[in-house]
């Protein structure tokens, strides 16, 4: 069994590639990460992204993000993936 850890992290970067995901009501995004902040009160899953590519679903309401966007996004990673607020 997987241990579920509440977690949240600001990711700053830019939009390298937009995809569709395997649950419909998302889409895919490619962030370069430039920056990671915490987000107070909860553990920050995300602190050695920085420098990295992370694939992040985007609920597809919000999912307006083209390549080369700059953007921040509020993630938190779960046994399914890497997951932003709506």
């Amino acid at each position: 069994m997987v241990q579920v850890v509440e977690n949240w992290a600001e990711l700053r970067g830019r939009v390298i590639a937009v995809a569709g995901h395997k649950q419909p009501r998302f889409a895919t995004a490619k962030l370069a990460v430039d920056s990671v902040s915490d987000v107070d009160g909860f553990p920050n899953l995300f602190a050695e992204e920085k420098g990295h590519v992370v694939d992040v679903a985007i609920p597809a309401t919000t999912a307006s993000l083209r390549v080369g966007d700059a953007v921040v996004l509020r993630v938190r990673r779960t046994p399914r993936g890497n997951f932003a607020a709506d």
